[in-house]
């Protein structure tokens, strides 16, 4: 395709040599977010795991396709953790379907809803 484009524009038949000897143009990339993924952190890490690979395990990792609306050209970023509040969700399952439990460290916690004046707390 290249060699063709160049015949256009040059009146001539350009051999390898010559192809080789065009600079290659630069993308101004206009990248789109195509594909997010989240890997939560492992409850059980193996032993003997190091460096970025228990940091993953221990956090988990977001992982971002993106993608280049110019040349197509498409990569990939990971990040530690979520970008997502949690918390939202949670509330969320409160509201819908009442008391939630959640498991920590051992112990068991109580997320319900109560009305604001039973709550005792300042709200704005």
């Amino acid at each position: 395709m290249i060699k063709q484009q160049i015949s256009k524009y040059l009146n001539t038949n350009p051999t390898i040599d010559q192809i080789d000897l065009i600079p290659p143009i630069e993308c101004t990339h206009a990248w789109v977010l195509f594909a997010k993924n989240f890997a939560p952190a492992r409850i059980n890490i193996p032993e003997g795991l190091e460096g970025d690979v228990m940091e993953k395990a221990l956090l988990g990792v977001t992982t971002y396709m993106w993608e280049c609306r110019m040349c197509s050209r498409v990569r990939k970023e990971e990040s530690l953790g979520s970008d997502e509040n949690h918390l939202d969700d949670l509330l969320d399952k409160v509201d819908k379907l009442g008391v939630q439990y959640v498991e920590h460290d051992g112990k068991v916690f109580a997320v319900a809803r109560v009305p604001a004046d039973e709550a005792r707390l300042p709200v704005k």
